[in-house]
């Protein structure tokens, strides 16, 4: 209902508490872990964090964190779906994820400013 549990299923975004594991069977589920990770882990090496990750971070898109899983897996839906949107667009396609602390406004910053910088590349 609030999209704080949104996974992609098939490349599209579902929240996936309203799913049995039956309905899942066979489909390529992505979550969040998938998405980026620290760069330096310990020993272990990964190819650092998405760059929807870094906006969010520099937008002050992330602050009580309940909700940022969710919506990094609808931002990651909409910057790879949508090449180009505007702000209204964009917080439409957000409309089944629910934020009480942002306001929002970080998070649509830091969707269109990925957009935009796939844009220039």
């Amino acid at each position: 209902e609030c999209g704080a549990c949104a996974v992609l299923i098939d490349g599209v975004p579902m929240n996936s508490c309203m799913m049995l594991a039956a309905q899942a069977q066979g489909k390529h589920i992505t979550t969040i872990e998938a998405i980026g990770e620290v760069e330096q882990q310990g020993w272990k090496k990964t190819e650092g964090l998405d760059p929807l990750q870094h906006a969010f971070i520099e937008t002050g898109a992330i602050q009580c964190g309940y909700c940022t899983p969710g919506m990094l897996m609808t931002a990651h839906d909409i910057v790879n779906r949508i090449a180009l949107a505007d702000e209204a667009r964009v917080r439409k396609e957000l409309a089944g994820n629910l934020c009480r602390c942002t306001g929002y406004s970080g998070i649509v910053k830091a969707i269109l400013s990925v957009l935009h910088a796939r844009r220039q590349a």
